[in-house]
């Protein structure tokens, strides 16, 4: 049980940790946009050839985007995957809770079935000696 209680917690600081991954890339495209911003402003005040630019920023602007979405996808995949192994475990966890509970119950009504048993020698022994 703590077994499974401290995969519980070590799976919960994974969470976190990709919570903070999840953070950090939020970050990361945050400046990116803003890097993307910079360099379309860039290119307004130059007045370079913007046909041949713009294709080139548009394609890294595609491929920055596809790899923000992949990365989110990866992200929230992980995750859920997370969140059902904790879900999995709980319920694993909670059974056993139960079992335990059972045995435990099990073995307090064989101790006081044992305590008859043991009275009920005690008292066939009195009454045999009181017999003879």
């Amino acid at each position: 049980r703590e077994e499974k209680e401290e995969k519980i917690i070590s799976l919960l600081k994974e969470l976190e940790e990709q919570g903070s991954a999840l953070s950090q890339i939020t970050r990361e495209r945050e400046e990116k946009e803003e890097k993307i911003l910079s360099l379309s402003k860039e290119l307004e005040e130059q007045g370079v050839t913007l046909s041949q630019l713009t294709q080139e920023k548009e394609e890294k602007i595609l491929s920055l985007s596809k790899e923000l979405e992949e990365q989110g996808n990866a992200l929230s995949q992980l995750t859920k995957e997370k969140g059902e192994k904790i879900l999995s475990l709980s319920k694993e966890l909670e059974e056993q809770g139960k079992a335990l509970s059972n045995l435990i119950t099990e073995r307090e009504e064989n101790k006081e079935k044992i305590a008859s048993l043991l009275k009920e020698v005690e008292e066939q022994r009195d009454t045999l000696q009181n017999n003879t």
